[in-house]
């Protein structure tokens, strides 16, 4: 079999796995949600924001919008992920 250069893409548990941070992590899934099209709003912890309003236990850490279609996503990066 011919190789053609191409690196296959890593898929999300290998970034996870791979990433020291979850901000890391969270900067890959950001990066292939714009590359596919998806509009991406950030809500950051505000826990950690002086006076910033509070959005609420259970916030998303993001929202996705495209075409209609809305993801609320909150990722998480495990220590002992297996």
């Amino acid at each position: 079999m011919k190789r053609t250069g191409k690196r296959q893409p890593k898929s999300a548990v290998q970034v996870m796995l791979e990433a020291e941070l979850e901000s890391d992590f969270q900067k890959w899934v950001v990066d292939l949600a714009e590359r596919r099209h998806w509009k991406v709003i950030h809500i950051p912890d505000s826990r950690r924001i002086n006076n910033y309003s509070h959005t609420g236990a259970g916030a998303p850490d993001l929202i996705c919008v495209r075409n209609g279609r809305i993801l609320a996503l909150e990722l998480k990066k495990e220590k002992d992920y297996k």
